[in-house]
């Protein structure tokens, strides 16, 4: 059976979890795993892990403010990707944040990107599973991403809002800043 779990009532080692958020998300695209879990401790945030009984399948990282949850962080065991897991731990997130409108970043589809196939692929993937363009991007270190969202569109001023209730005014301010809204 497939759940979310939160990692502090888990026996499954930190160790694996942290080697697939690091597997998962390029450095500078990672909040340091000590603030996530600092963060998550003090509840300004959830982090899951992904189960199928007891099997390790993936995670999930959420922020949350009033009304709106932030997706920040999702992965999947290597070994598991293509079975459904993504597809069941979005439904599993949906059912946990119901009655909350659901945004997640992606990076922009950019032709001369390394990656862009992957990030097809990718923004393919969240919009079958009921996701829409959110017509947000941002900037965010040396990223460029697109936002998509479920359950209604969040404007920049509320996403700026949320993630700066989490990392701080001083964190906020250097790494994050909006581009443009389409």
């Amino acid at each position: 059976m497939l759940r979310l779990v939160n990692i502090f009532d888990t026996d499954i080692g930190k160790a694996k979890i942290k080697k697939l958020y690091r597997y998962s998300f390029p450095l500078g695209e990672r909040v340091p795993f000590f603030l996530l879990k600092a963060k998550a401790r003090k509840r300004l945030a959830d982090f899951y892990i992904l189960c199928d009984d007891d099997l390790f399948a993936g995670m999930l990282y959420q922020v949350y403010d009033r009304d709106i949850v932030y997706l920040f962080y999702i992965a999947i065991e290597p070994s598991l990707r293509g079975r459904g897991y993504g597809s069941g731990l979005l439904q599993l997130a949906k059912a946990k944040n119901a009655g909350r409108r659901m945004i997640l970043s992606i990076e922009a589809l950019e032709k001369d990107s390394g990656n862009y196939e992957e990030r097809v692929k990718r923004k393919r993937f969240y919009l079958k599973n009921e996701f829409q363009e959110n017509h947000l991007i941002t900037r965010e270190g040396n990223v460029t991403y697109e936002m998509l969202c479920y359950g209604g569109n969040v404007s920049y001023e509320e996403y700026g809002k949320l993630i700066q209730g989490f990392l701080g005014t001083f964190l906020y301010r250097k790494f994050y800043r909006k581009i443009k809204g389409v």
